[in-house]
């Protein structure tokens, strides 16, 4: 754990267990959060469509870049709302200007993540 992590709490990502997810009905293996709305699956990237939530500090061309406001709970938010939802499987929907894949996140119910938060 880097100077970053220890003092800016990003060491507590793993407080909300990760649930396994689905692209497109796949099940996926490795995963880790990037932020609260974008989640590496199987060394890909994927963001989440329909909100956009505060970015964590970072290191961006050599220059620390601060977190945001509420950056500190977001990803964990997510992940809980996620998790009691069973917003699971990641329907893709297309590339963003930094080549992630977009994906819709839904539960079984065809409900989908972004509608979910933004009700809250």
């Amino acid at each position: 754990m880097g100077f970053i992590d220890e003092n800016l709490g990003e060491g507590k990502k793993d407080e909300v267990p990760t649930v396994p997810l689905t692209v497109d009905g796949k099940p996926t293996s490795k995963q880790s959060w990037a932020d609260a709305d974008t989640v590496n699956l199987d060394g890909s990237p994927y963001r989440l469509k329909g909100f956009n939530a505060p970015e964590v500090s970072h290191v961006k061309g050599g220059i620390f870049v601060p977190r945001e406001p509420g950056a500190d709970t977001a990803e964990q938010d997510v992940r809980t709302v996620i998790k009691e939802g069973n917003y699971t499987d990641l329907v893709t929907a297309g590339k963003d200007k930094y080549n992630r894949t977009l994906v819709n996140a839904k539960n079984p119910s065809n409900r989908t993540l972004d509608s979910a938060l933004t009700t809250l």
